[in-house]
């Protein structure tokens, strides 16, 4: 997902504010790029030969992060061409997903990475805005279930991960006494009874709320909200004034606005 750096004005002269959906023409890894529109249904195509032999791992304000085997990593905004490198990162193509914040342009972004090891020991990565160095810890713990293969998503403090069963680990930056950058964690969320077989399963911050949504084989699709009074899910009905953009590498819902009322009172694309 990206949002254009121009938007087209529809007839009422309010400027489309939703993201677009970027994937791969031919569903396969390449450098010719479908874009397409929720709004007006179109599809429009775009070249990325940078992304030769890279993967698009996550997406924020326009800014892609991709990877290139073995070891490299950078952001790219692809109107502008523009490519920010940062230091490599040893054993990136197994991160199960990644995160960044802010734009590369920003001061003070960082760039999260967790890779699922083994059943109860996780690794996580994390760069800050002029390192020169990834800091990583090894997680243990006899609780850790399997992963969900999702993206994690931040609340602009915390970290979160979605697990297979539902449960959810929350990560935090921390500074010691010696200016170190230290990771800390604890389960925010234990399993859940809404968990399905499908690995199909997104996590979404939205408006305050950490939300998720899954596809459970033959039962159709389910949004459930994390009530943190109780540490359990519950479930929402609809999203009724939402449109939900759902991908294993980037996840997220915007607010429909005046411009959209011409449109389906409910989008949902996946």
């Amino acid at each position: 997902m990206i949002h254009p750096l121009e938007w087209r004005v529809n007839k009422e002269g309010v400027p489309y504010k939703y993201p677009w959906l970027l994937f791969p023409q031919g569903g396969e890894k390449g450098t010719r790029y479908n874009l397409y529109d929720p709004l007006t249904n179109l599809t429009h195509s775009i070249g990325i030969p940078e992304s030769e032999e890279c993967e698009v791992r996550f997406s924020n304000k326009g800014w892609l992060l991709l990877t290139k085997p073995p070891t490299s990593i950078f952001f790219f905004e692809p109107f502008t061409r523009t490519r920010i490198q940062v230091p490599d990162l040893w054993q990136m193509e197994a991160v199960d997903g990644f995160w960044f914040s802010g734009t590369p342009t920003s001061p003070n972004w960082k760039i999260f990475g967790i890779r699922h090891l083994q059943q109860r020991v996780i690794n996580v990565w994390y760069l800050g805005q002029g390192d020169n160095n990834w800091i990583k810890i090894t997680v243990h713990s006899a609780t850790f279930p399997h992963p969900s293969f999702t993206n994690p998503v931040s609340d602009g403090n915390s970290l979160y991960y979605l697990r297979e069963n539902g449960s959810v680990i929350r990560f935090e930056l921390f500074t010691d006494d010696e200016g170190d950058t230290h990771i800390g964690w604890h389960i925010e969320c234990s399993a859940s009874r809404y968990f399905g077989k499908s690995r199909q399963r997104f996590l979404i911050w939205y408006e305050e709320e950490l939300i998720w949504v899954f596809v459970d084989q033959g039962r159709g699709t389910h949004v459930v909200k994390l009530d943190k009074r109780v540490g359990q899910w519950v479930p929402l009905n609809r999203l009724e004034k939402e449109i939900t953009y759902l991908s294993q590498t980037t996840s997220g819902s915007t607010r429909k606005g005046t411009e959209h009322k011409k449109h389906s009172s409910n989008v949902h694309v996946s």
